[in-house]
């Protein structure tokens, strides 16, 4: 069977973020009652007659033969309403809904602008190229948390961001509906200035184009400019209600464009946006292939001999999460849902190798944990070095699951040389920024490279609560660990109140460990241990501290403590 052109679409988008500029005409304003800018022009010919007092069935004819020429946007707005002010109030009618009245429906964003905005809120859409001079499309992104890069002037074109900088940019060819300069007349739209060709050109010949709404026939200008472009880099997309215009032929000819059959703008870009949704949560891992791997993480771990096969299993399974994760656009908005979502998908696409660690940790005898030096080093090196705090932060997040991941599985099983073996994985980098400027050149291990992160995860403590249903935890990391992780615990810890004494022991030692390895290297400044729940737990705290203090009394440096954090 032939995947549909609206698959291929949705594929191709979701494989390649941001690498599709949408061309939106009024056919995608046309469902929220907008006109079309000839539209208003004839209407406000109409009004101009009307206000002369004389009569006609057509106010193009009437404005041509009273003022012998085309009616012009400009000259009408002028006529009409002298001042700015005016102008603005007589313009809003056609473009915005009634503030008077809040039912009024019509001049909002409509299903179709939604999905648009979805897909930019995603990291699927940068690109937004428009004919239309409302502001619909603006209001739907920034209603769905994302500010665009808006330009609609030569002027605004010469102060633009760098598209390669900027995370979403809206278009506006022929203007906005407030500025007087839009263009609207046949010889306005014959031809473009050349700081917005320029612009047209590199958008169409690096992107991507899904055309939604424009009927190709009266923009000469645009057209050029499609079929300027020589790229067939990436496919472009065609929507039609019905038959194509003989020009718009030319143009798909030209493009060699794949024309998509829809029913209206909001059912395509509906369905695109579920299509692209629909991917995504196919990347998750399947829990039958979860409890597959599992199991035969399990038997390579009940026999010595299968120790290749073992570490064999966790290179493949790590490269397979890595290179998903590689995929994941770059996250330019960090809002809550923005942030929410990316960390779910990090946890989507590590959930394999998570499951594996856990019962990996739990089980393995001292040859066998070594089987994820690679994998934990490769994740650590994974990590961002640059960028602001919350960056750093999400960056770091599938390093930090898989630490904690193997780390509860020893506390689990009370296998403290498995815990500490794991902490003292090298991760690959230099010790930086911990001893005050101090010229140290040891390699870093796991347990400074948690603690560095996360401290940094607590510095950035008010965006992190953003992430959904942690608004009031003080520490909105570690809770969140707290929650993602126990979906593969359950098998070996089945009561939530064990598994959280656990984690707080996990986190206790993790902070002694990092303690341990940094503050001797601090001189006379005051020591420091990374946070974790055992903070506001205090009870789980005070058990675990007097349990270390009897154990180091009795057995000293024998203690398993000992082991676990040096």
């Amino acid at each position: 069977m032939d995947v549909e052109p609206i698959q291929s679409l949705a594929f191709s988008m979701h494989g390649r973020p941001k690498l599709y500029a949408l061309l939106l005409g009024s056919g995608v304003s046309r469902a929220a009652g907008v006109m079309t800018g000839w539209e208003v022009v004839l209407d406000l010919a109409g009004k101009l007659m009307a206000m002369s007092g004389e009569k006609a069935s057509d106010p193009h004819k009437w404005y041509r033969g009273k003022y012998k020429s085309d009616p012009d946007y400009s000259d009408l707005i002028e006529r009409i309403a002298p001042t700015p002010a005016e102008r603005q109030q007589v313009l809003r009618r056609y473009f915005e809904p009634d503030p008077a009245d809040e039912a009024d429906a019509l001049r909002r964003p409509t299903a179709a602008h939604r999905a648009i905005a979805d897909l930019a809120k995603r990291g699927f859409v940068k690109v937004i190229v428009t004919t239309n001079f409302d502001r619909l499309i603006e209001s739907a992104l920034r209603e769905a948390g994302v500010e665009p890069m808006v330009l609609s002037s030569s002027d605004d074109i010469a102060g633009m961001m760098p598209l390669d900088h900027t995370n979403c940019c809206v278009l506006k060819l022929h203007g906005d509906y407030l500025d007087e300069r839009i263009r609207n007349t046949t010889d306005e739209l014959s031809k473009y200035p050349a700081s917005l060709n320029r612009l047209l050109d590199r958008i169409f010949q690096d992107y991507g184009l899904v055309v939604c709404g424009w009927s190709g026939e009266w923009d000469v200008a645009l057209r050029k400019a499609i079929r300027r472009a020589k790229s067939r880099r990436y496919t472009t997309y065609w929507t039609a209600y019905g038959d194509l215009s003989d020009e718009a032929e030319r143009v798909t000819q030209a493009r060699e464009a794949r024309v998509i059959k829809i029913e209206s703008a909001d059912r395509f870009f509906e369905d695109l946006s579920n299509l692209v949704r629909s991917i995504e949560d196919y990347a998750t891992p399947h829990p039958l292939s979860v409890r597959a791997t599992v199991a035969q993480c399990k038997r390579f771990l009940a026999r010595d001999e299968d120790r290749i096969r073992l570490a064999d299993l966790v290179d493949s399974t790590g490269e397979e999460a890595l290179n998903d994760l590689a995929d994941l656009p770059a996250l330019s908005d960090f809002d809550g849902a923005a942030l929410t979502n990316r960390m779910r998908r990090c946890e989507g696409i590590c959930g394999k190798l998570l499951a594996i660690a856990v019962e990996a940790s739990y089980w393995s005898r001292d040859t066998q944990v070594d089987a994820w030096r690679n994998t934990i080093e490769r994740f650590f090196q994974g990590t961002p070095e640059a960028g602001g705090k919350l960056s750093h932060v999400v960056g770091s997040y599938p390093a930090i699951l898989l630490a904690y991941a193997l780390g509860i599985g020893a506390i689990a099983a009370s296998r403290s040389e498995n815990l500490a073996m794991v902490l003292a994985f090298p991760t690959g980098r230099d010790i930086q920024s911990w001893s005050q400027g101090m010229d140290m050149k040891t390699e870093e291990e796991v347990a400074q490279r948690l603690g560095e992160m996360l401290n940094i995860a607590r510095s950035t403590t008010e965006r992190l609560q953003a992430l959904e249903g942690m608004e009031r935890h003080y520490f909105p990391m570690n809770d969140w660990l707290f929650q993602s992780l126990r979906e593969h615990t359950t098998g070996l810890i089945p009561s939530d109140g064990r598994y959280e004494r656990m984690f707080d022991r996990m986190e206790v030692l993790i902070s002694l460990s990092c303690g341990l390895r940094v503050n001797k290297d601090r001189g006379e400044l005051p020591p420091w241990f990374p946070p974790g729940c055992f903070r506001y737990r205090k009870e789980n705290f005070n058990a675990t501290t007097q349990e270390i203090e009897d154990s180091l009394s009795k057995e000293g440096d024998d203690s398993p403590f000992v082991a676990s954090i040096s």
